[in-house]
C-alpha cells in the first residue's frame, strides 16, 4: 500500500520530535550531575574527536571499501559530529564559571537537542 505524502512528512516529524528530545534528555542529564574536576582542554576535544573519528571510518572502511573520495567526506563529517559534541561537553566548564549550574544545564540540553535535531535529519536523508 501506498503512503501519502502527508503521512510522510508526520512520521518525519515524529522522528525529528522524538530525536531532539532524546538528545535534550541526554543534555540535561549530562548537565545536571556535571561536576568540574580539572580545567577544561581544547586538545583533549582535538586529540580525541580525532581517534574517535579515525575508529568510527576505519571499521566502515574496513566493512563496506568505499572509494577514497568519500571515505575523506566521512571523515570530515565524522570529526566535525565528534568535536562538536566534545566542545559542547568542554564548554560546560566555561558555562559553569559564568552562571553555574543552570547556565551548565542550559548549554548541554540545547546542545542536546540540536544534535539530536542533526541526527534526525541524516536519518532522514537515508
Amino acid at each position: 500500500m501506498k503512503k501519502s505524502k502527508s503521512s510522510d512528512a508526520g512520521l518525519s516529524t515524529s522522528l525529528l520530535r522524538r530525536y531532539v528530545l532524546t538528545g535534550a534528555a541526554i543534555g540535561l542529564y549530562f548537565g545536571y550531575f556535571f561536576r568540574p574536576l580539572r580545567e577544561p582542554s581544547l586538545a583533549l576535544v582535538i586529540g580525541l574527536s580525532l581517534l574517535a573519528a579515525v575508529a568510527t571510518v576505519g571499521l566502515q572502511a574496513v566493512r563496506k571499501r568505499p572509494p577514497v573520495s568519500i571515505l575523506l567526506k566521512d571523515a570530515l563529517a565524522t570529526w566535525v559530529k565528534y568535536a562538536l559534541l566534545l566542545a559542547a561537553l568542554e564548554g560546560r566548564h566555561w558555562a559553569y564559571v559564568m552562571g553555574g549550574k543552570a547556565a551548565v544545564v542550559v548549554l548541554t540540553t540545547l546542545a542536546g537537542a540540536l544534535m539530536g535535531a542533526w541526527l534526525a535529519y541524516e536519518k532522514r536523508e537515508t
